[in-house]
């Protein structure tokens, strides 16, 4: 999922589905990040959270927006700690594809 989102997010989720998608990942990640042995998913679930935030205009205010979904429960706080490691190093990497805007915000 990653590096779909990574290289196709554009061209390949509708806007339409863009928030189903998010809603899908994040449902996905919450449930993998508690499950022993399966680090290694939730990891990559993480990317693709971290790639989608950062590509998603539509999802405005989306630190506070997973600091207030995850920030609740014990796994899921554990997971909102990754995603906040991880997405400083997907803004950083250049080759993601976004606008300036979108990374000044």
């Amino acid at each position: 999922f990653h590096t779909k989102l990574r290289f196709d997010y554009h061209e390949q989720v509708p806007p339409s589905e863009r928030v189903g998608l998010r809603e899908k990942l994040l449902g996905h990640l919450v449930r993998q990040f508690g499950v022993p042995n399966r680090r290694a998913v939730a990891t990559q679930l993480c990317l693709a959270v971290a790639t989608l935030l950062l590509q998603m205009e539509e999802w405005e205010g989306a630190i506070k927006d997973l600091a207030t979904r995850l920030g609740a429960q014990t796994n899921a706080a554990l997971c909102l700690v990754e995603l906040l490691q991880i997405i400083p190093e997907e803004h950083s990497d250049g080759s993601l594809n976004v606008s300036e805007e979108r990374r000044a915000k």
